[in-house]
């Protein structure tokens, strides 16, 4: 997803950490991210 997002254009970051949910918006919102797309695992799995 990330990559796809790149390619049109869209400034796009993955966190590979193993932090919390919450850690990981506070980064986000440290870094003023308009938009935050989240992905648990049943859409991984699934390929959503």
């Amino acid at each position: 997803m990330t990559q796809e997002l790149r390619r049109a254009g869209i400034s796009a970051a993955m966190d590979y950490a193993d932090r919390s949910l919450k850690s990981q918006m506070k980064r986000a919102d440290k870094l003023n991210s308009a938009y935050t797309l989240i992905f648990g695992d049943k859409e991984i799995d699934e390929n959503r």
